[in-house]
């Protein structure tokens, strides 16, 4: 059976955002740079300083508001809201304050789709709800800065500067940060029906899990593995990511391991950071099953996701780094360490029925360690 190359996972690099960047950035900079008093140019330094992660927060808030202003208009339903780490989650008919994290993304709104209709249902307002919310707030910024004087322009200008980059990092379809973004997404559902069914899928899955389901109590027929014929883009291929989370939600995990290396090594364009947690679950299969060898050779190849996750609470990352601190390098001060590190990141984690699957799973870390523990001693 062949094994995904040892390289290390770089996220895809792209020049499109930095263009786009530059291009917006430095046109309202000269607009800004017209604008200015001299006498008081301290004043405006300061007030573009003050203003520069106000604005950057407040263009967030924006995209995600339209997703939810759009979607409720397509008839999708409300599951959470998140800005930053902050995130707001509709639990038991009450709004619950979260916090979660998801490396290329500021923020997200989840809603649960309205039923298929004939393989079809509404995507494009709520997919491009963002783009429109922010396109509309960078004209009328544009247009009040223009109108305006004094500092307070500086704000205006940021304001104006982030929602067109906004608008445009996410209305011209690419990836960013290893993600598709939203009008990369809606190509897909336009060209690809298998991409239409994923999609209803994914955001079903979504919607059980804040509910606090597990993927193993879900229905079966969401997570069968794709062919490779259909996943011909990110989300379809995100359908055989969930079909193997089923499986080591079940416990099913050298099977888990096998449909993990058959996708990796399959042409399905699985996202980098699908592709990564991936490899991360593949360390945990290996490690349980006793090949410490080959999930020590796996780690190098996340070396990057790690750094890019260092601040995240992804219950898997520290699922995989308390099987390697037990059973692939033991050592009882990182194991605890990770313990801990599980402990405060389920106090606010959005979902419960991840919370017990990972449980469950440290829980057959230590079975397992044991285990080893008493065949080691039964030789001596």
């Amino acid at each position: 059976m062949s094994r995904p190359r040892d390289k290390v996972l770089e996220p895809p690099k792209s020049r499109l955002p930095w263009i786009i960047l530059i291009t917006v950035f430095g046109g309202y900079g000269a607009f800004l740079v017209l604008k200015m008093e001299t006498p008081m140019l301290t004043a405006w330094l300061v007030a573009l300083y003050a203003s520069a992660f106000p604005s950057m927060l407040l263009c967030t808030l924006a995209h995600e508001l339209g997703h939810l202003a759009c979607g409720r208009m397509s008839g999708y339903r409300f599951l959470s809201f998140r800005v930053m780490r902050f995130m707001w989650v509709r639990q038991d008919g009450r709004l619950r304050l979260k916090r979660l994290s998801l490396p290329g993304t500021l923020g997200q709104c989840l809603m649960a789709p309205p039923p298929l209709a004939g393989g079809k249902m509404p995507v494009a307002l709520y997919n491009l709800g963002g783009v429109i919310a922010n396109a509309l707030l960078a004209a009328v910024f544009t247009a009040l800065a223009a109108l305006l004087d004094g500092v307070a322009v500086a704000f205006m200008v940021l304001l104006a500067a982030y929602n067109l980059y906004s608008a445009l990092l996410n209305g011209i379809p690419m990836r960013v940060s290893g993600l598709e973004n939203d009008a990369a997404n809606l190509r897909s559902l336009r060209r690809n029906p298998a991409a239409m069914r994923a999609f209803w899928v994914e955001l079903s899955i979504e919607e059980r899990r804040t509910r606090g389901e597990r993927l193993k109590d879900m229905p079966a027929q969401w997570f069968a593995m794709p062919g490779t014929g259909e996943m011909t883009d990110g989300l379809s291929a995100e359908l055989g990511v969930w079909a193997c989370g089923r499986l080591i939600d079940e416990g099913r995990y050298a099977e888990a391991n096998a449909a993990i290396i058959h996708l990796l090594d399959s042409p399905a364009p699985v996202l980098w950071v699908n592709r990564c947690d991936l490899l991360c679950e593949r360390v945990f299969c290996e490690a349980v099953a006793g090949n410490v060898i080959e999930a020590a050779r796996i780690v190098p190849q996340l070396s990057a996701y790690l750094r890019t996750m260092r601040k995240s609470s992804s219950l898997s990352i520290l699922c995989m780094r308390y099987a390697l601190a037990r059973l692939v390098t033991p050592s009882e001060l990182a194991a605890r360490d990770v313990r801990e590190a599980f402990d405060r990141a389920v106090r606010l984690y959005p979902y419960a029925g991840n919370i017990a699957a990972e449980r469950e799973r440290m829980q057959f870390i230590d079975r397992c360690a044991e285990a080893r523990q008493r065949e080691q001693e039964a030789r001596k």
